[in-house]
């Protein structure tokens, strides 16, 4: 039990700070009245400005939304400053008979008044609740009539202080662009994106901002998911709403969901691009559909925003806000939006597509050679990055692993000293193809709906938007490769000649061999047998033994076997390392001679960075067994 003097400190500081904030509430009261005043003089500037009647009929109709938002702001304030007035009557009475002794200080009336039950009564309270919920649909509305300006105008720029921007919908302007078709500005090119968008370990804000609602957190970051969190039994009014606005999609998936006109995403690079008078009907959107998801989350991220920014006097990110917000809606209506973006049959053909272009190499596959890696599995990290897709459950953490892949081939090209800002569109999309092949996402085009419909728009405009048209140009290209020409056999290597006759006799044999016995033995006059010590004791080598070119030697000769490889099942990566093993260009003191039986490794006449053993035979079979056990 509190003494009686504790209970009158807590009085006085419950006193102070209800004063502070009826002071507040009564500052925004007189800002909404001189609001009004604006608004009224304005409607009649913009309507007498008016050039026809569709443009006199649009600023009415957006005269009389704001009046009621207005007047919605007004009641909730008015709702609000009554409850403060009574709790403070309530605790002057307290304290006045606590200091002239007529009474005393119950403990609980004190906890019931006191300040920090303020917000439990602001979530509790119907009345605020019921003007804050209209207030929102308001706001929805303004949001559509803005989307839609008349022919002759884009839109009224030039009310920067109305009602629109006390609701905190300023930034939804921005929003409206998008659903509007109005232009977006787009970088340069991929090697501009470099600027402004480095590795994902890095500062940059944006990668920083999207990470961190998974890993870090701010406590700003843990305040905005207390606000949205849905789960337990007390919810603060942003999770009510999101519990409404689940259970609106919910409904509107238990009926007959009306789809827009889908476009093929694996056909987007030709097909026109759709405006909102061939996307969808006259009548609102609703539910899960795209439309109406991004007015719900610019409504509900700018409204908290603007209840920072007036309550505690903080600025939030309105981009921040909305990827958040759009975990905890996600989490409860990912499987609808998934029904509404799922392209399952242009998922399955894209994939058997690309199961068929597995093997191919990138040179198969257009990267130009001067910029193609030479790791064992090429440009691996992208293709790792373009897979974690799979494990990303919100648009935009989708878009993040899309961007992440693209940044990370610039990143490889500028760690292999290619000078990336010359690196064109066409090589870019050339490695970007080969990444995506070889990734083989199972979903790939539902995805892409997926971020396409749903990602937070002020990413998908931005850099991160060029790398998202990147993949949807890409999927497009591989759709239309003609598999005969990309994985036609290489037969660019011809006969080759190989010391070792029994070795490539048994490989030959095998159920399923990359060889053939062309001839497995014949004379080659003018060469020499030459064993590699270091390579001899290798059993993962294919060969060991090479020739030396004498032609002045008359007694130059050596019995040979002559190959070649089974283009029937060596796959095209296989043939490129077959190439590297039997025609090496780049082993000092070897080189590739064309013979009369054909091609064939040779050492050359100056001291080679090996060790070369002379052979006295002609044929390598009558010496090995002796050699090996000298060496052993």
């Amino acid at each position: 039990m509190q003494s009686s003097s504790a209970v009158a400190v807590d009085v006085r500081k419950s006193i102070s700070k209800y004063q502070e904030l009826h002071e507040k509430l009564w500052a925004r009261s007189r800002d909404a009245v001189l609001k009004r005043n604006r608004i009224d003089a304005a409607e009649g500037r913009l309507v007498d400005a008016a050039s026809n009647e569709e443009e006199r009929q649009y600023h009415r109709r957006l005269y009389e939304l704001r009046v009621r938002a207005l007047d919605f702001s007004i009641k909730e304030l008015a709702i609000e400053i009554s409850h403060v007035s009574d709790v403070l009557e309530s605790l002057r009475n307290a304290q006045v008979a606590q200091d002239t002794g007529t009474g005393n200080i119950e403990e609980s009336k004190v906890a019931s008044l006191a300040f920090e039950r303020y917000e439990e009564w602001a979530g509790s309270s119907h009345e605020l609740y019921a003007m804050r919920s209209q207030a929102l649909e308001v706001a929805t509305e303004i949001m559509r009539v803005r989307a839609q300006p008349p022919k002759s105008q884009e839109s009224d720029r030039d009310e920067e202080n109305d009602l629109y921007l006390s609701l905190a919908l300023g930034h939804v302007r921005s929003h409206a662009q998008s659903f509007s078709g109005a232009a977006i500005d787009e970088p340069d090119g991929p090697a501009a994106l470099l600027q402004s968008i480095p590795r994902a370990s890095s500062a940059s804000e944006w990668w920083q901002r999207l990470l961190s609602t998974s890993t870090q957190r701010t406590p700003q970051q843990t305040y905005m998911r207390a606000l949205f969190n849905t789960s337990g039994h007390v919810h603060t009014f942003e999770a009510r709403k999101i519990l409404e606005y689940v259970e609106e999609c919910e409904k509107f998936a238990s009926t007959a969901m009306r789809r827009r006109p889908t476009v093929s995403y694996s056909d987007a690079a030709t097909s026109p691009r759709r405006t909102p008078a061939d996307a969808t009907d006259a009548s609102p959107p609703c539910g899960i559909e795209p439309k109406r998801f991004h007015e719900f989350m610019a409504v509900m991220s700018c409204y908290v925003v603007e209840q920072q920014r007036e309550l505690h006097n903080e600025e939030w990110d309105d981009e921040e806000v909305q990827l958040i917000l759009e975990e905890h809606v996600m989490s409860s209506v990912r499987s609808l939006a998934k029904t509404f973006t799922e392209r399952p049959a242009e998922d399955l053909k894209f994939r058997e597509k690309c199961d068929r272009l597995a093997s191919a190499t990138q040179e198969q596959l257009g990267v130009p050679r001067e910029y193609a890696s030479s790791e064992l599995v090429p440009y691996c990290e992208a293709i790792a990055l373009l897979r974690s897709m799979f494990f990303a459950l919100t648009p935009s953490k989708k878009l993040f692993c899309v961007a992440s892949a693209a940044n990370t081939i610039f990143e490889q090209l500028r760690t292999a000293g290619v000078a990336v800002n010359r690196i064109g569109a066409d090589v870019f999309m050339d490695i970007w193809v080969y990444v995506i092949v070889k990734a083989n996402v199972s979903d790939l085009i539902s995805s892409m709906s997926f971020m396409a419909e749903y990602a937070v728009r002020s990413l998908s405009t931005g850099q991160a938007g060029y790398f998202l048209a990147s993949l949807q140009v890409a999927i497009s290209a591989i759709v239309r490769l003609d598999l005969a020409a990309v994985l036609k056999p290489d037969d660019s290597v011809g006969a080759i000649v190989v010391c070792q006759r029994e070795k490539y006799w048994k490989l030959a044999g095998q159920p399923v061999s990359h060889f053939q016995i062309v001839n497995p033995c014949l004379t080659l006059v003018g060469y020499k047998l030459c064993a590699v010590r270091e390579w001899l004791l290798n059993s993962a080598r294919f060969f060991s033994v090479i020739l030396r070119h004498t032609p002045d030697d008359a007694n130059a000769v050596v019995s040979v076997a002559v190959i070649k490889f089974n283009l029937g099942t060596v796959t095209p990566p296989q043939m490129e390392f077959l190439k590297k093993v039997f025609l090496p260009s780049d082993q000092p003191g070897l080189y590739v001679r064309d013979t009369p039986l054909g091609q064939a490794v040779c050492v050359r006449d100056e001291m080679p960075a090996l060790s070369i053993l002379e052979l006295d035979c002609h044929d390598y079979t009558e010496v090995e067994q002796s050699l090996l056990d000298g060496l052993a």
